[in-house]
């Protein structure tokens, strides 16, 4: 049995982090995808990726302030809204690991208000 490995990807590293709306940066994102996959498929390791949001969350956290608690109506969507931009990322990430041959399932997390 190999061991597990755990992978952290910056979210600044695959998103513009400049950008004041969601945007993925494409090309460190391809870049990351084969430098993954190179390994994956020769080593048929056990892996887990986890990405941070980048643009697709610090945005609406930084206007919000939803680090620091939610407690009015609008923080709630804006809590809503970031994890949907989360997901909509994982599954972009997702789709660009499938294009190199990694098996990637996207797995989204539950958080608790």
């Amino acid at each position: 049995m190999k061991d597990l490995i755990i992978l952290k990807i910056g979210g600044s590293v695959i998103t513009d982090k400049f950008s004041q709306i969601p945007k993925i940066n494409p090309e460190n994102l391809k870049r990351i995808s084969k430098e993954i996959s190179s390994v994956y498929n020769k080593e048929k390791m056990s892996l887990i990726i986890v990405h941070g949001a980048g643009s697709y969350g610090h945005v609406i956290v930084s206007k919000t302030s939803i680090d620091k608690g939610i407690k009015t109506e609008n923080q709630i969507k804006a809590f809503a809204e970031t994890q949907r931009l989360q997901n909509e990322l994982n599954c972009i990430v997702t789709k660009y690991l499938i294009e190199e041959d990694v098996p990637a399932i996207p797995c989204k997390h539950q958080p608790l208000l």
